[in-house]
This record gives structure tokens, sequence and C-alpha cells, in this order.
């Protein structure tokens, strides 16, 4: 499968105050597999970061991979 994944979140807060380094929205495209076997399943991918708009100054996100182990019952 192909995900399309945004990522958002609001600034920080520091004794009530924003903190002005933090926040935005982040981007991914997600190529992901995904097995199944009865009431199990197995997702595994990586995610890209294609487009980014984060407040101020802060480090930007690399490639990310996630697996997830699900059980249906």
């Amino acid at each position: 499968m192909l995900e399309l994944n945004w990522e958002r979140s609001g600034p920080d807060r520091l004794d009530g105050v924003k903190v002005g380094d933090s926040g935005g929205w982040e981007l991914f495209v997600s190529p992901v597999m995904w097995w199944t076997y009865r009431q199990y399943a197995v997702r595994a991918g990586v995610q890209i970061p294609v487009a980014r708009s984060l407040n101020g100054s802060q480090a930007t996100t690399d490639t990310r991979a996630r697996l997830e182990i699900i059980y249906h019952f």
C-alpha cells in the first residue's frame, strides 16, 4: 500500500507562555507492507517527509520506520 500521512502539533507552552520554536505540520509519503494470518496482522513501513511548515527554528524529521503488530478479537 501507499499512504499519505499528515502530522500537526500546536506550539508547546512553558509556564503558560507559547514557545516560539515549536509546533507546525509535516506531510509524509509512506509505503507500507501488510501481512495477515487469521486474527493477526503485521504492518511495516517507512514514513518519508515530503513537505513541512514548522514554526521557528526546529530540527527536521528524518525518515522513520514503523512496525505494528495487531490482534483482532
